[in-house]
């Protein structure tokens, strides 16, 4: 059931990097801004990492995507659209770092 869960989330994360992928890829023909082409480069190769996801990496993002809709799904696409506009985001952990910073922001009342 772990390996499962584990996979399962993997394939949400890879899912929202790979949307965000095709968004930065219409930015790119829209603006000249080459970090749109950057990043939508690492979005999909980040996207590709996300199968292995560690299950180190895997028990931060538990409790978050167990609790999944609407809140996980947003949370995929706010860091995914820092890739390319945050220099440090360069592979998969430090994406789950960026990640569990924006799953831990306050939320607005």
């Amino acid at each position: 059931m772990f390996e499962l869960r584990k996979t399962d989330c993997a394939e949400s994360v890879s899912y929202g990097l790979n949307l965000t992928k095709d968004w930065r890829d219409k930015m790119t023909a829209r603006y000249s801004d080459p970090r749109n082409a950057r990043g939508a480069e690492c979005l999909a190769k980040l996207a590709a990492e996300a199968a292995g996801l560690s299950d180190a990496d895997y028990m931060q993002l538990q409790p978050y995507f167990e609790s999944g809709g609407a809140p996980w799904r947003a949370a995929i696409s706010k860091a995914a659209r820092a890739v390319g506009f945050k220099h440090r985001i360069k592979d998969f952990p430090t994406f789950v770092e960026h990640l569990m910073e924006v799953l831990n922001e306050p939320v607005a009342a």
